[in-house]
């Protein structure tokens, strides 16, 4: 009977917040309206001289879009089955949502530099609150992958949400970074996208953070070598080629460690590939990814990692990799690091593609494309 019952409400969501009947009434209103679209190539035109003019119309465009893009996120969050919703990691996040949500729906008119100040240092202090919630819905997704399947949970439907989740998040973050990244002048930089990345300066300063945290693991870790168009640069967000490589590597180097003996380990190449698109492939002898695990690699919560054994020093591996102060490593160990690299890729027009052979190693291709591509000037701020 209980389990039945359990069933029943799967169709139905439930968080716990407080919010009033006229905040929710609030919440469909701006749920209502669609995002402004931001061309790519107008914003970077925008940031390349700025004046106290362009803060003002930077911020009035993030406060009237901020409550907007949250109100949808907030909406789709309460698209969850009730046994989704009722888990306090993922009620932690709507939460979250819900008070940034009232924060940036609260903000007056911005029509002066001192208004402009002020609400960039409350942007800052929202978007600092909420630096953990993908942490926090990663350990609610695990826990809820070890439900009994008997509760029937589509699987399917919450990679779809988590997916648009991250996009969303994205979207809002570069948003609001690009315009926090106005107010700090530096070569190059244009709010938040530098126009000289360099791959092989990235993988020079990631690599070693991931070899070090492998040596926490094992006790230690492959060589490396990079190859290929070595001085390529080309305008990218560098954050987001951080994440994505520090956890390919990651993986790169657990696969080789795992596979053979520790005084003969085989280096991952890395290779730039340049041009009118930048590729990166990583490629391990690992042993590969057998086929039923290939199945499951891009879903949200997956890993191979077992919560006992093993699991207690990816811990620790985890607790060295939080050391390094770099947020994509706090997802360790929770499955979501995989699917995300693709979602970071996926939203500047690139993506992630595998190619395994197992019993001998895998193939990454990171495709990116430059922010400054013609293509590209319609995806940037759009959720």
């Amino acid at each position: 009977h209980i389990r039945s019952s359990l069933v029943a409400c799967l169709r139905f969501s439930s968080f716990g917040h407080g919010n009033s009947d006229s905040n929710d009434k609030l919440i469909e209103q701006y749920a209502r309206i669609e995002p402004q679209r931001m061309h790519l190539n107008a914003a970077l035109e925008f940031g390349c001289e700025v004046n106290p003019t362009k803060l003002i119309q930077s911020a009035k465009f993030v406060r009237k879009e901020l409550p907007v893009r949250l109100a949808r996120s907030i909406r789709s969050f309460q698209t969850l089955p009730y046994i989704v919703c009722i888990n306090p990691h993922v009620n932690y996040v709507y939460n979250k949502f819900c008070d940034a949500f009232q924060v940036f729906s609260s903000v007056e008119p911005i029509t002066n530099l001192e208004q402009e100040k002020e609400f960039t240092y409350t942007l800052t202090r929202v978007f600092q609150d909420t630096s953990e919630v993908v942490t926090r819905l990663s350990a609610g997704i695990k826990e809820i992958r070890q439900l009994p399947a008997s509760l029937g949970i589509n699987y399917h439907y919450l990679d779809l949400f988590i997916d648009n989740f991250l996009l969303q998040r994205t979207s809002r973050r570069v948003l609001a970074e690009y315009h926090m990244g106005l107010h700090t002048h530096r070569p190059n930089w244009i709010g938040v996208f530098h126009m000289q990345t360099c791959p092989k300066d990235i993988i020079t300063r990631v690599m070693p953070i991931a070899q070090e945290t492998c040596l926490t693991l094992f006790g230690v870790y492959p060589p490396y070598e990079v190859v290929g168009d070595v001085d390529a640069t080309f305008p990218y967000v560098p954050v987001h080629l951080e994440y994505i490589l520090l956890e390919l590597f990651k993986n790169a180097l657990r696969a080789v460690v795992e596979r053979h003996p520790r005084t003969r380990l085989p280096p991952v190449i890395v290779r730039i590939c340049g041009g009118s698109n930048m590729t990166i492939m990583i490629q391990d002898m690992g042993g590969g990814i057998d086929v039923d695990a290939m199945k499951s690699i891009w879903s949200y919560g997956y890993t191979t990692f077992e919560p006992h054994g093993a699991g207690s020093a990816w811990l620790d591996f985890t607790k060295a990799q939080q050391a390094s102060n770099m947020t994509a490593n706090q997802f360790a160990g929770y499955g979501f690091g995989l699917p995300t690299c693709r979602v970071y890729s996926r939203y500047l027009g690139g993506d992630v593609d595998i190619v395994t052979m197992p019993g001998y190693g895998t193939d990454v291709y990171v495709q990116l494309k430059p922010v400054d591509k013609q293509d590209l000037q319609e995806k940037l701020f759009f959720c």
